[in-house]
This record gives structure tokens, C-alpha cells and sequence, in this order.
């Protein structure tokens, strides 16, 4: 992954896209995702194909090991009482 993105997906039919952003410009990728590729296709597919359905893997991979909401706000008053401690001395 080599920044921003978006990943759009269709209920009704249109193929999956992706959107990678960079400072000056956007680039749109479209393709089908990997679930919607035909197993007899996925040899003679562009390497496109392979980007769409490789961001769709790495965004599941992130899902997976993100904190849930309550952990996530935990895990930031955490943060926020140890730097209030350390980097902050006017605050003791």
C-alpha cells in the first residue's frame, strides 16, 4: 500500500474500484474484486485485477486486527494520560 485510498464497491453489478490518491494526482483502478473474478479467468486477468483485490485484502487485514470502539477509546485516554505525564511537567 503506498498511501491514501478508497475502495468502492457495487451491490448491483458494476465491478469494484480503486481509488489511490498522491499529492498531485488520483489514480482509478477498476476491476473486479476478487470474489467476483471467474476462477477461469483469474491466469489471464491484468495485473490491475491484482491490485483491486490486493487492497481489498490488505483493507480486511486491517479490519481484523483494529481495536473495537471501546478498546479504541481506552487505548487513547491511555495514550493521553502517559503523555500528559511525561511530556508535559507544567501539567503535574
Amino acid at each position: 500500500m503506498r498511501g491514501p485510498f478508497t475502495i468502492l464497491s457495487f451491490d448491483f453489478g458494476l465491478e469494484d474500484a480503486l481509488y489511490l490518491e498522491s499529492v498531485r494526482q488520483g489514480d482509478l483502478i477498476i476491476g473486479p474484486g476478487s470474489q467476483t473474478l471467474p476462477e477461469d479467468l483469474k491466469d489471464a486477468a491484468p495485473a490491475w485485477v491484482d491490485e483491486v483485490a490486493n487492497y481489498q485484502a490488505e483493507f480486511q487485514s486491517m479490519i481484523n486486527i483494529a481495536l473495537d470502539p471501546a478498546d479504541s477509546v481506552k487505548f487513547f485516554e491511555r495514550v493521553l494520560r502517559e503523555m500528559s505525564l511525561s511530556e508535559m511537567p507544567w501539567s503535574l
